[in-house]
């Protein structure tokens, strides 16, 4: 892998935090941390939306949304620094014969400067379009994986959504995309 971060000093000189981040926040360096290794995950892009029978055939099903990228990398810190954690929000469902949303990025950021980052999944097509959304790619890390298309691992993009069973029934919403996350891990003295 090459990331000397993930081979850490004996367990007895220091002691591995990790911390799980589902939400968007600020986090604050702590003492004894001058690196960290990040991993960031996309959120999955939003499923399109089935036909109701307005402007797509009936019968006719949205597509997929893709997954998220996934990335890593370790970063040099400066302790008390103030780094920004953004979790990509889910990508969106589609309504009835519309596309979905875009999965959004995850990222660390120090001021301005993005650090790191996982680029979200893209939409799926409603029945108008039903392309499948592709898997989220681009993002920065020493790290990349592709997110994977159609509803793929990493988080997953959303289903594309299916036709009502009889004409009159309920919309057919494609199903949102799966949130983004970001993790960090640390090693500090006891």
């Amino acid at each position: 892998m090459g990331l000397d971060i993930v081979n850490p000093p004996p367990s007895l000189l220091f002691v591995p935090t990790t911390i799980v981040f589902e939400a968007s926040t600020t986090w604050v360096v702590p003492p004894g941390t001058s690196k960290i290794y990040a991993q960031h995950w996309g959120g999955g892009g939003g499923g399109g939306g089935a036909s109701v029978g307005n402007f797509c055939l009936p019968g006719r099903a949205g597509a997929p949304g893709g997954a998220g990228e996934y990335t890593a990398s370790t970063l040099a810190t400066i302790i008390g620094e103030s780094l920004t954690i953004t979790v990509g929000a889910k990508g969106l469902a589609g309504p009835p014969e519309t596309d979905g949303t875009d999965g959004g990025q995850s990222s660390i950021k120090r001021g301005a400067t993005i650090l790191s980052s996982a680029n979200g999944g893209i939409h799926g097509g409603s029945c108008q379009n039903p392309v499948p959304g592709a898997g989220g790619t681009g993002g920065i890390g020493t790290e990349t994986i592709q997110g994977g298309p159609s509803g793929g691992a990493s988080p997953k993009g959303g289903a594309g959504g299916n036709p009502p069973i009889a004409q009159g029934g309920g919309g057919a919403a494609g199903l949102d995309g799966a949130i983004g996350r970001v993790v960090i891990m640390f090693w500090q003295p006891p």
